[in-house]
């Protein structure tokens, strides 16, 4: 594979909980090396720290930084999108104490956490061989996700701790730990929203909703968990990843196409 190749995996929601599947993800970015990738894209939902529930100190989450750290010594480098499961880290973007409502629905200037690893919330665009990409993670178009008023004066009252030594991960981890009753599940997102709409309607509900906004030549979205690749009117393409960690799936422009592939064929 080229050296233009671009990966796009989302929705990793890596904690302590699935050590076989989190393996494979580790293989995976060993893979991302090989492939000599040009850049990585994490696109949301990448740590799951409430769920999981683990202390920061949890092995499974300093395996996964020794993995993306073997990325960027290679000198790939990676922009990590945050998600909903991710959204302690938008503090990181901008001083906790000026966060409003609004700002869950609002791009923000991306920040460079350790050397090559970036910050974006809540797109990240590039040019790929004269086309636009927009890549998003997509949880602001779901008519189920919604943050309870005790949900967003934990998120708001958070700051970003400094962590000395360049521990990226000790940094977002602390985040997480001082930010736990901010925590999501889908059932109690469910029984305050009433949202039901199968992942696929809800996915393609997103995508009309992108292309009144703007017209990227791609979309790359995560959060339904519903991995699908479409081409839409005048040619465009849109991609779903999944659930890149219980189905696989990840996207990947390279040669000039945009592709859906599934990390386990790789080592199958």
């Amino acid at each position: 594979m080229p050296r233009d190749a671009i990966f796009v995996l989302s929705d990793l929601h890596f904690n302590a909980n699935a050590p076989d599947r989190q393996r494979g993800i580790l293989r995976f970015l060993r893979e991302v090396v090989r492939r000599r990738a040009s850049r990585l894209y994490l696109n949301g939902d990448i740590i799951d720290y409430v769920r999981g529930d683990q202390p920061p100190e949890c092995r499974a989450f300093r395996e996964l930084q020794g993995g993306l750290d073997q990325v960027l010594a290679e000198g790939i480098p990676v922009t990590y999108v945050v998600g909903n499961h991710d959204l302690p880290l938008i503090t990181l973007l901008r001083p906790p104490d000026s966060l409003a409502a609004e700002d869950m629905y609002t791009d923000r200037p991306p920040l460079e956490l350790a050397p090559g690893l970036t910050v974006a919330y809540r797109v990240s665009t590039l040019e790929y061989q004269g086309r636009r990409v927009h890549i998003e993670h997509g949880h602001v178009y779901d008519p189920g996700w919604l943050m309870t008023p005790e949900q967003q004066r934990s998120l708001y009252h958070n700051h970003s701790p400094a962590v000395d030594g360049g521990d990226w991960m000790g940094r977002l981890l602390r985040l997480f730990e001082e930010t736990r009753p901010f925590g999501e599940d889908g059932q109690g997102r469910l029984a305050r929203t009433g949202s039901s709409l199968p992942p696929i309607d809800m996915a393609r509900y997103a995508v009309r909703m992108l292309e009144r906004q703007n017209r990227a030549d791609c979309y790359i979205l995560g959060h339904f968990h519903a991995p699908t690749i479409e081409t839409l009117e005048e040619g465009r393409k849109y991609v779903n990843t999944g659930d890149s960690l219980s189905n696989g799936g990840y996207a990947v422009l390279t040669d000039g196409q945009l592709r859906l592939g599934d990390w386990r064929e790789t080592f199958s």
